[in-house]
């Protein structure tokens, strides 16, 4: 069966599993997870095992909303955090 377009560059395939389309170079999108970086003042967040769509053309990375807000929860409640580096994993956080 033909996927299903649902919008925007996201497509619905019968078996539940979407497919996008890479934004910059228009290669093929697969779910997977990365590591996340982000400096904030003195502190660096690390997050392991954050679930993303990767391009498997020029590796770009993007996150659904849901995700993008749990990564802003994460980096607010460590920005507080009284360490130069902090690692914890998205699955616990």
């Amino acid at each position: 069966m033909n996927p299903m377009k649902i919008g925007g560059s996201m497509t619905l395939k019968q078996e539940s599993i979407y497919y996008m389309e890479c934004i910059y170079c228009s290669g093929e999108m697969h779910e997977t997870t990365t590591l996340y970086v982000q400096e904030i003042g003195s502190t660096i967040v690390i997050v392991k095992n954050v679930p993303c769509f990767k391009c498997k053309k020029c590796g770009e990375i993007s996150y659904i909303a849901s995700v993008a807000k749990r990564l802003e929860d994460i980096t607010k409640r460590l920005e507080k955090a009284f360490t130069e580096i902090a690692v914890v994993n998205y699955t616990v956080a």
